[in-house]
């Protein structure tokens, strides 16, 4: 189906704390959805759709600036490139890094987003067409 950044980060963000917290947040109160947000320190940024939409929102722009960088500036190749359609992948991760050396056990919590893009092929992807897949921590599909 077609999904915008604003679908597609609701859902990624919804998915985030259900595995996160453990349950949907559509199953607590409002108040035990901010404990959660709370306890999560760093992680709550991806577990909410307006902090996650930001931050995918400026990757993609950086992507963008990039490919039209690696394209030497050049504005009608880039131009181009756009009006056939660039399949764009989001991948979101996140976890806990263990214990420093020293035994110094601070709470090292970390998201990672990343952003790669593709020229759409006839074959494939059409344009503004979108799937979103979570993958659990053995790469099985959630």
């Amino acid at each position: 189906g077609v999904w915008g950044l604003d679908d597609t980060a609701r859902a990624i963000s919804e998915e985030a704390f259900r595995r996160v917290a453990g349950r949907p947040a559509g199953e607590m109160s409002p108040d035990e959805v901010r404990r959660e947000l709370s306890r999560m320190d760093v992680l709550a940024f991806m577990c909410q759709a307006p902090a996650l939409r930001g931050m995918v929102a400026r990757n993609l722009s950086l992507c963008a600036a990039e490919l039209r960088g690696r394209m030497g500036g050049d504005d009608d190749l880039f131009g181009d490139l756009l009006s056939q359609g660039l399949l764009f992948c989001v991948h979101v991760s996140w976890g806990a890094a263990p214990e420093q050396m020293g035994g110094r056990a601070a709470a090292r919590k970390y998201v990672d987003l990343q952003v790669h893009a593709s020229p759409v092929s006839n074959e494939g992807w059409a344009p503004r067409e979108a799937a979103i897949e979570l993958v659990g921590a053995s790469g099985a599909a959630a």
